[in-house]
């Protein structure tokens, strides 16, 4: 192995990896090789489906059987799903099937930990990335025109909660987590800064504010527990 060589990283998730994208294309992360691989509308309980409706599944076990052709491995992979979740997917699940909210977010934690044992090398680092509280009060619409009708807060609620509990399964099962939400909330309004939010409808953060958020989380975790374990 070539001991120069930058350490790999390969982020994948959903739409929100497209921050992840504006950090590789502005080579804001100089001292790593990042690879992005994110799938709009890709949720964490549709991940173990192969007829999810992103086809999450399919992109991204494609995704890393391309990237198994080299021959330096990665040192960490990023798992980056669960905003879609929070603010839709678990609604629409309830509204149709019943389906409560709780028995969800385990499920959907559950997948994301099935996929990284079924589709991932034994031994590979892997640090889960907590989606970010909703950067919108707008009631989200899909394509098929469904409206979920719980407001920001309710939204907000569910969204820690699968944070917590992703933390905790990735903890037991010998894994990292992140999030930025410590560094994104409003401490007057209770809710995502403002000025961090494209607008009131877009429910990503602006690229350049999130970007350095990300890389400093990001960071921490990296220089502070994984290039740690080879001292």
């Amino acid at each position: 192995m070539d001991l120069t060589m930058k350490p790999r990283i390969l982020y994948m998730g959903d739409s929100h990896g497209d921050t992840w994208v504006y950090i590789k294309r502005e080579n804001l992360l100089s001292e790593f090789d990042l690879e992005v691989c994110r799938v709009s509308a890709a949720t964490a309980i549709g991940l173990l489906s192969e007829d999810s409706a992103s086809r999450c599944n399919k992109k991204f076990r494609r995704y890393l059987a391309w990237c198994d052709r080299d021959l330096e491995p990665f040192d960490v992979i990023i798992l980056g799903l669960g905003e879609v979740d929070c603010n839709c997917a678990f609604w629409l699940r309830y509204y149709d099937k019943n389906i409560p909210i709780d028995d969800q977010i385990e499920k959907a934690v559950d997948n994301m930990m099935r996929f990284v044992k079924e589709y991932m090398p034994i031994g590979l680092r892997i640090l889960f990335a907590g989606p970010i509280l909703p950067a919108s009060g707008h009631r989200r619409k899909t394509k098929r025109n469904h409206t979920v009708k719980e407001d920001r807060k309710k939204r907000q609620e569910v969204t820690l909660k699968y944070n917590n509990l992703l933390k905790e399964t990735a903890e037991k099962n010998n894994h990292l987590y992140m999030d930025i939400n410590d560094k994104i909330l409003d401490p007057e309004t209770g809710f995502v800064q403002e000025k961090l939010c494209w607008n009131r409808r877009n429910y990503h953060l602006m690229f350049s504010a999130a970007a350095p958020l990300w890389i400093d989380r990001f960071r921490e975790v990296y220089f502070g527990k994984i290039a740690k374990e080879g001292d």
